[in-house]
Parts: structure tokens; sequence; C-alpha cells
């Protein structure tokens, strides 16, 4: 079990040799690609949505 560093018990979490991104690249790559997705997807109905309210005022 490894030590806090401060000396406060037992440190929560990976251990610091822990790297996500070089064991699982596809997987942060499509994690990536999704949050990218979403973005454009919200950027986009913004963008409807503002449209519409400002055809509703002619």
């Amino acid at each position: 079990m490894r030590r806090h560093p401060l000396g406060w018990g037992p440190a929560l979490g990976p251990p610091p040799s822990f790297r996500s991104s070089e064991e699982h690249p596809v997987l942060e790559d499509f994690f990536t690609s999704l949050l990218v997705l979403v973005c454009v997807g919200v950027l986009a109905f913004a963008v409807l949505t503002v449209k519409k309210l400002y055809q509703g005022q002619r």
C-alpha cells in the first residue's frame, strides 16, 4: 500500500506511473471525438434557437 506524500495515511488513486493515454490511445481518441461532436451539436442547437427567436419577432 502506498503512503500519502504528506504522511496522512494511504494514498488514494492510481500510482504515479499510471499512464492512461499511453495504455488506451484509441479510447482517448473516441471520447475526444465524442466530446467534439457534443460541442458541435450544442452550438448548432444554440444557433438554431437564436435564429427561431429572431424569426418570431418579425
